[in-house]
């Protein structure tokens, strides 16, 4: 969606429940991907997927986290206000800096 073009942010064909949705500069490079399988009528969600690309090349790193955060990603994927401002409660950037993957 909006973050796999590189933007991160929401603009007018952003959908609810897409990465772009929270509406977040830091999403640019901090993606998920939904897999939905039909004849099994199951949904996956991988979260974070961070997408970096240089020249021609493309890195993908899906780190480690706990389900908790998970969970307060999927409720903010259908928040209608895409989350708090940057560095209060609830918002991306908290979430991300909450990350034991990210902050050790």
């Amino acid at each position: 969606e909006g973050s796999v073009r590189g933007y991160g942010i929401r603009v007018a064909s952003s959908a609810l429940g897409s990465d772009s949705w929270v509406d977040d500069p830091i999403t640019r490079h901090v993606i998920s991907l939904h897999i939905e399988k039909e004849e099994e009528e199951m949904s996956t969600l991988l979260w974070p997927l961070i997408l970096h690309t240089k020249g021609p090349y493309r890195i993908l790193i899906l780190p480690l986290v706990e389900p908790a955060h998970l969970e307060a990603y999927k409720e903010m994927l259908q928040r209608p206000d895409c989350g708090n401002s940057v560095g209060m409660e609830e918002g991306i950037s908290s979430l991300l800096l909450d990350l034991p993957c990210i902050t050790g």
